[in-house]
């Protein structure tokens, strides 16, 4: 296959005063959001990072992407997006170009080539973000200092699907379209996003209830998903379960299929206009958020390792981070309103100085523990409380 085009977005190549660099300043949002002022950049160079997605126009990344920005303006790094993955040679294909490029750590946003893509990582000399959910990963690369782990969701993709499932038997939706995904070709993610989808359905069986999926759209879009999606929405259905896209691939076609008010929608994704939109028009019966943050803890991490300071990004006996992490679930629009001023007013549930701490050439007295206390705030009620949220 054709190796694909890697776009680099490249900012903020100022450095900033520490260990004998020089000063400079950036105007950013204050951990409130309300208001702004001069904050310094924390680095001794500019960072590559690769990031890698299976979908570049997904909500969730495209949130991270905004994220990743405002996260420029702390901290000295550049980002190497990839294109659409949906193969393991477009996924090796990608980690060479970003290291020919000159980024030092990779994000794995997505895997799909498993121990092959962290093992490429690895080779080339670069750090390697993420699967610390992935047993067979972090066991075979776990001691590998290039390997450096990652937030760890535990059953969350498989408890996602089952919460999405859930929020759409509860509003009473009975005939349900299953979008699922890499399932098919095995992607961990989507495999477990099925399985709690189904566990949900069978568990309302049981109880009584008569729900079931008339149609599966498998894959990611392309001639074959919309064909299929069309097929499934000319039949009598009244809800989709999204385990990825939701406002991107569904709210449109839902309407071009005269079924606006039907069809409710239950997937996994971040915090958008759409899914505002959704909400106040009764359209959502759930969303599954995974904090979007998280991705980011890679960007303090990957600058400790390549400024020689592993030791506070790996555990007492050496091992790569596996810090615990949270999802959170969100039936109803007030509720969806208040995260939404998080991620959509320069708020965000780690502030930039928060991520700066987290870095030991800023913050000597910086350790492992540290990251685990910031993660663990992450359920939605703690991120209000701690980040001001009314």
């Amino acid at each position: 296959m054709k190796k694909r085009l890697v776009s680099l977005v490249l900012a903020g190549l100022m450095t900033v005063g520490f260990a004998g660099c020089k000063n400079s300043e950036a105007t950013s949002n204050t951990n409130t959001g309300n208001e702004t002022k001069k904050v310094e950049k924390y680095g001794k160079e500019t960072i590559k990072i690769a990031v890698e997605t299976y979908d570049p126009t997904a909500s969730q990344f495209i949130t991270m992407q905004k994220y990743f920005k405002y996260l420029q303006n702390y901290l000295n790094v550049e980002f190497i997006y990839s294109e659409k993955l949906n193969s393991a040679e477009d996924e090796l294909a990608f980690i060479e170009s970003a290291a020919s490029a000159g980024a030092k750590g990779v994000i794995g946003y997505y895997n799909v080539s498993g121990k092959q893509a962290v093992q490429k990582a690895v080779d080339l000399g670069m750090y390697y973000y993420g699967a610390a959910e992935n047993t067979e990963i972090y066991s075979a690369f776990k001691t590998n200092k290039y390997y450096l782990g990652g937030v760890n969701l535990g059953k969350s993709d498989y408890e996602g699907g089952y919460a999405m499932t859930k929020g759409l038997i509860d509003a009473g939706c009975k005939n349900l379209i299953l979008s699922s995904g890499g399932a098919n070709f095995g992607v961990p993610i989507f495999v477990e996003r099925v399985k709690g989808a189904k566990a949900a359905i069978e568990e309302a069986n049981k109880a009584g209830k008569d729900v079931k999926i008339v149609k599966e759209v498998p894959g990611f879009p392309d001639e074959a998903f919309f064909a299929a999606q069309a097929e499934a929405l000319g039949g009598d259905v009244d809800g989709v379960i999204a385990t990825f896209g939701g406002s991107d691939f569904w709210f449109q076609p839902i309407e071009t299929a005269g079924k606006k008010d039907k069809v409710k929608i239950a997937t996994i994704a971040s915090i958008d206009d759409a899914y505002k939109t959704a909400f106040e028009e009764g359209r959502m019966a759930s969303l599954v958020s995974e904090l979007t943050e998280n991705f980011a803890m890679a960007i303090p991490m990957i600058v400790n390792a390549v400024e020689g300071n592993s030791d506070v990004i790996r555990q007492a006996d050496g091992s790569a981070a596996n810090f615990a992490g949270k999802t959170n679930v969100i039936n109803d629009k007030d509720t969806f309103n208040k995260f939404y001023k998080v991620q959509n007013e320069g708020i965000w549930a780690y502030g930039g100085e928060d991520m700066q701490k987290l870095v030991k050439g800023f913050n000597k007295d910086v350790k492992y523990e540290d990251y685990q206390k910031l993660i663990s705030a992450s359920d939605i009620n703690s991120i209000f409380e701690r980040r001001g949220v009314k």
